[in-house]
């Protein structure tokens, strides 16, 4: 069997809060009750909002709980970086072999759908005509996958299904910016 290895990725935007708290402390029991390693690794993609401050904090609010991590930043280990931005490297890497392997296709591009800002009316296939007020802000919906497309709503809000052949994804709109 496979040793255990389990992460935890605090982004340092803010303050260690109650339910990073709770994931940390289950991945570091789950790590301890099956010798396991509990790694942490930072994920500092948000450049915008990261803070070193933030960073010092989760570290200190992990040791407050004794929550003492086996590898990741101060301690190192064998499979660094431990600071998402600094693992682009290794991603490319990968990159390139699923790319050599050819499994990797190249992007159909995304489609995109923009309603207008009044009623729209939509002929669902199972809860008949559902109307939506979109007359206070403007909606996009996007797609990443070309092919035939049926909506279906599950409630009347502004959430849809798609389907495409096999592939099934949750679609959300959001305000244009």
């Amino acid at each position: 069997m496979n040793a255990v290895r389990v992460r935890f990725a605090p982004s340092p935007t803010g303050y260690l809060h109650i339910g990073g708290a709770r994931t940390a402390l289950f991945n570091w029991l789950f790590a301890r009750h099956h010798s396991g390693t509990f790694v942490l690794r930072v994920e500092d993609t948000d450049r915008a909002r990261n803070t070193e401050e933030f960073a010092a904090a989760i570290y200190e609010g992990l040791r407050w709980l004794g929550l003492n991590w086996d590898e990741g930043p101060h301690v190192g280990g064998n499979f660094g970086p431990y600071f998402q931005s600094q693992r682009n490297e290794i991603y490319e890497r990968y990159l390139k072999k699923l790319q050599d392997a050819g499994h990797i296709f190249e992007d159909q591009g995304a489609l995109r759908f923009r309603s207008p800002r009044e009623h729209v009316v939509v002929d669902d296939l199972v809860c008949g005509k559902i109307d939506f007020d979109l007359s206070n802000e403007q909606r996009e919906f996007r797609m990443s996958f070309v092919g035939k497309i049926i909506f279906q709503t599950r409630r009347s809000t502004s959430s849809f299904i798609a389907r495409s052949g096999r592939r099934r994804r949750t679609l959300r709109t959001s305000p244009s910016f």
